[in-house]
């Protein structure tokens, strides 16, 4: 109720969810929140951001102070990747291109905070068919951008989309479409060591590549 209210006044508040996700896995399913992301995001007026990399965090935490507008980070307690050459102005966007192959992508691979890095790895092992990964710390900031924008960072008439996420959050069907993959959470998890449950999840190089496999078959 707060945040709806907060979302309903354009009030600037911003609010800190930690512990995202299914990788704190020794605290068990009462601490995996999969369904909240999709909750928070469904609040229209609320900018939602789940950064994979520090420069986003900035991204998000400026956007905020400049904007004024209602703000939530959704944060992991994982240790994240680093990336080179990724920009504040390419954060600021919402969406941008974080990795390209060298062949011309014919796969798109949108993913968000901890699973950009797996995402990342699984496009390299996509050299041949080509892939291009998309990383989305905020949707409505990027839905708000111009055609322009979003046509540059697509790919054009891509033989597969892919959304990787630990949530259960449907939004991504908008980009996937119907024969598109999401790699995505679609029950709560067993107690254990959180790299553990994360791999049992699915959320694994191997698993991601023998679903795209199948996908293209």
């Amino acid at each position: 109720p707060a945040l709806k209210m907060r979302a309903m006044m354009n009030a600037p508040v911003l609010s800190v969810f930690t512990h995202d996700s299914i990788d704190i896995g020794e605290d068990g399913p009462t601490h995996q929140p999969i369904e909240q992301l999709s909750q928070i995001r469904s609040l229209v007026g609320l900018n939602v951001f789940r950064p994979a990399n520090e420069v986003e965090m900035v991204a998000a935490y400026k956007f905020f102070v400049e904007q004024k507008k209602p703000t939530a980070l959704v944060l992991t307690k994982s240790k994240l990747a680093k990336f080179e050459g990724v920009t504040l102005e390419d954060a600021e966007k919402g969406a941008y291109v974080i990795f390209e192959t060298k062949t011309k992508p014919q796969i798109e691979i949108f993913a968000t905070g901890k699973e950009v890095e797996l995402a990342v790895n699984v496009a390299k092992e996509l050299e041949t068919i080509g892939a291009r990964v998309i990383s989305m710390p905020c949707e409505s900031l990027f839905a708000s951008q111009d055609k322009t924008y979003k046509s540059k960072i697509r790919v054009k008439s891509p033989i597969l989309k892919v959304a990787i996420e630990a949530s259960n959050d449907m939004m991504w069907h908008k980009y996937v479409g119907e024969n598109g993959l999401l790699v995505n959470v679609t029950d709560y998890q067993t107690s254990g060591k959180g790299s553990e449950v994360y791999v049992n999840a699915g959320f694994s190089k191997e698993n991601v590549l023998k679903q795209i496999a199948k996908k293209i078959k």
